[in-house]
């Protein structure tokens, strides 16, 4: 009988059998749970993305000197590649494109395989107090917690380079004498342009807010070199990335122009209302309120009982027409139209004042309607056809009046009151000289109509310049100023 033999498996046989197990296995575990395997791919990008972050931070700041833009002792979202840095800042976000300009510290700024954020990489970064620098990654997977920090593992980056920086400080290769390698890592007849970096720009082109232009490389760029303080804004004196304002004074006469200043001041007896238009006061005057208040349509110039005033009286403004005031008194009106002069024969009284208006002692004398129609009388028509500050009651003033007016402006010489051949008042000007700040300060030089008769054909006009009433011809033109009582 044969003896019986069992022959044993071979070495290789055994290791192929284990091989054919472990290809089962791992193909059975790849069914069980494929998102696992998935979600542990993603880390190791995420880990990968940071340290390389990492590395070119560290580089950036030991070569510029300086930390990203944005970069807090916080962890602070590292901005998505291709937006723009003004958009990343203040969105409050790290921005990092200038490591990535012409790839000389990153080839791109890496984004996290799961994020969908149109701002964020996905990635967070932040530096100690101490100077070091935390890069984490919020959306790694499987309950894992992914951060590098000064010191952590480095894979070298020289995939199609073959000089320059590996990502890890060494380098990816030298390149021959009279090559220059250029920021991509390629070597190059062409010397490499370093990019300034956005501080040199702005300074370099005076610019302090937002700007497009050329960099020192003739590359166009947008840098955010600064904020703009209210009312300035970027642009606004015109010219491009210099903050400024430019005053809109176009529609306005006072009030403010937009950047801080005026568009002007309104005369005396105007006030600025909120559109910047200088208008007659709609504040009626009061006795309490003290002489050259701008109120009741015009200047308070008389308060009854104070010195030689029987009434209280108020001045219009210079230059009003209808209801609009200018700064000056330019028109001059007749006091009688001569084309329809009649005589007043029956009607006139010596020193009498007509047409419906009153002197200080509150005489009324007869209307308009008592004579010949309104446009005979030019000056007590034109009083009458006032409307300033919603005020309608004005009349021209008769010589007590007119006067009164005088002694409160410019005019107003030291003890010489007005006078035709004697005083009409014994009230001596403001403050005893001429005003430095008289209530009426634009009156002007020359005659203002009264509506006090001299004789039939003639009225009195007061001379500004030296006090003195005369009477004048109806039919001439004189500078009208207007009254009202309260």
């Amino acid at each position: 009988m044969k003896p019986l033999f069992i022959k044993a498996f071979s070495l290789a046989e055994i290791l192929i059998v284990l091989a054919i197990f472990g290809a089962l296995s791992a193909v059975i575990i790849a069914t069980i749970n494929p998102n696992a395997r998935l979600a542990t791919g993603r880390n190791a990008v995420r880990l990968n993305d940071l340290t390389v972050i990492q590395a070119a931070v560290e580089r950036f700041v030991n070569n510029a000197g300086v930390w990203p833009a944005g970069l807090a002792t916080e962890y602070k979202a590292i901005c998505k590649g291709g937006v723009a840095s003004s958009v990343c800042l203040s969105s409050g976000l790290v921005d990092l494109s200038e490591l990535s300009f012409n790839q000389k510290y990153l080839a791109s700024i890496p984004s996290d395989p799961s994020n969908s954020s149109a701002l964020s990489s996905g990635y967070e970064i932040a530096k100690t107090a101490g100077g070091n620098i935390l890069v984490r990654a919020p959306l790694a997977e499987l309950n894992v917690s992914i951060s590098t920090t000064n010191g952590g593992s480095c894979e070298p980056q020289c995939s199609g380079k073959n000089c320059g920086d590996d990502g890890c400080g060494g380098s990816c290769g030298t390149c021959a004498v009279g090559l220059f390698c250029s920021n991509s890592g390629s070597c190059t007849t062409t010397p490499t342009c370093l990019y300034e970096g956005d501080t040199n720009f702005c300074s370099r082109l005076n610019k302090d807010c937002q700007f497009s232009g050329l960099d020192n490389c003739n590359v166009y760029k947008t840098v955010n070199c600064g904020t703009c303080v209210s009312p300035q804004t970027c642009g606004g004196s015109g010219t491009a990335g210099l903050c400024g304002c430019t005053p809109n004074c176009s529609i306005k006469n006072c009030g403010d122009d937009g950047c801080g200043g005026s568009c002007g001041t309104c005369s005396n007896g105007l006030t600025c209302n909120s559109s910047g238009y200088c208008v007659p006061s709609t504040q009626e005057c009061t006795a309490s309120m003290p002489y050259g208040t701008t109120c009741g349509g015009g200047i308070l110039i008389c308060k009854r009982g104070n010195g030689n005033c029987n009434v209280n009286l108020v001045v219009a403004p210079a230059g009003c027409i209808i209801n609009f005031c200018s700064s000056q008194d330019s028109i001059k009106y007749k006091w009688e139209n001569p084309n329809d002069y009649v005589s007043e024969a029956g009607v006139y009284v010596a020193g009498s004042s007509i047409v419906g208006f009153r002197n200080l002692n509150g005489n009324t004398y007869p209307t308009i309607a008592n004579y010949n129609p309104a446009s005979k009388y030019q000056a007590a028509a034109f009083c009458a056809s006032l409307s300033l500050g919603g005020f309608t009651d004005w009349y021209l003033p008769a010589n007590y009046e007119v006067c009164t007016i005088r002694l409160s402006s410019a005019y107003c010489d030291s003890g010489v009151a007005c006078y035709y051949g004697s005083r009409l008042t014994s009230k001596d000007c403001m403050n005893g000289s001429t005003p430095t700040n008289p209530l009426v300060p634009d009156i002007v030089s020359g005659g203002y109509w009264s509506s006090t008769q001299h004789t039939a054909t003639n009225a009195y006009i007061q001379n500004m310049s030296d006090g003195s009433q005369s009477g004048y011809n109806k039919s001439s033109s004189y500078f009208t100023r207007c009254v009202r009582q309260f």
